[in-house]
């Protein structure tokens, strides 16, 4: 529920993205953005936020940083900039009632997406921080998001155990709707393999599914995982990493 993921903000960092030579994260006691220099590891900057922070994203079209803060239904966004040294200034509060649960940002198609916590995917425009428009994504729970900016899909995670692709290009319709393993939150996609990595952290799977240029969805293979691994990335080069929250690891998957 959005009761239980607000509690949870309470701990630490959550979120962390790389953009112009920086780092910045999310912080929750206090509730801040940290700037800090991968070379020195030196804290740069503290920037405040309005309520707990979840997903931290770069808009490089726009020299912004986003903050999703779902205690307030908002994204925050920072106007970034570096002299003499890192600055994030607030620009603009985009209003999302009933989420924002993930956050991706699409430069090419100068748009964003979030979603609510069930059944709707947002789509933002980047330019003008206003929510465009809301696409029904068949989700009983709705939770992460992945993109492939160069064939125009978006992916969305339902908790329940599915994965579905949205067109942007036809106002959001579900082209490709297929089942995984229950407790889906974060996924991640390689554009290179168009592959879609998708764990399960109550089937205690992680299932790789292969991505047609028409946006369906294939499984090719299954792994086990560990209990509550809720969350991946990938290099985007056939090299997978599955969190175990549990016991403190992660774990890493060949995809090759």
């Amino acid at each position: 529920s959005a009761a239980t993921k607000v509690k949870s903000f309470r701990e630490g960092t959550t979120s962390a993205i790389y953009a112009e030579g920086y780092l910045f994260a999310s912080d929750h006691d206090p509730t801040e953005i940290v700037t800090i220099d991968p070379k020195t590891h030196a804290v740069l900057e503290r920037t405040k936020l309005e309520s707990g922070p979840d997903y931290v994203r770069y808009v490089a079209r726009t020299h912004e940083i986003w903050v999703t803060e779902p205690g307030k239904a908002q994204i925050q966004a920072f106007k970034l900039a570096d002299d003499p040294k890192p600055t994030l200034t607030p620009e603009a509060v985009i209003p999302i009632p009933g989420g924002p649960e993930s956050l991706e940002i699409d430069d090419q198609r100068n748009r964003a997406y979030s979603n609510l916590w069930k059944n709707k995917t947002v789509e933002m425009g980047l330019i003008t921080h206003k929510v465009l428009a809301e696409w029904p994504n068949t989700c009983k729970g709705s939770n992460g998001i992945a993109i492939d900016e160069a064939r125009d899909h978006v992916f969305v995670a339902c908790g329940e155990g599915k994965v579905v692709t949205l067109a942007p290009i036809e106002n959001g319709k579900v082209i490709a709707s297929t089942l995984a393993g229950a407790g889906i939150d974060i996924i991640s996609y390689s554009p290179k393999l168009h592959h879609l990595y998708v764990p399960g952290a109550h089937a205690v799977t992680l299932t790789i599914f292969d991505v047609a240029a028409s946006g369906k969805l294939k499984p090719v293979a299954e792994y086990k995982t560990a209990q509550h691994a809720h969350c991946v990335a990938d290099d985007n080069d056939g090299h997978v990493f599955v969190c175990d929250p549990r016991a403190g690891a992660i774990l890493a998957i060949d995809d090759h």
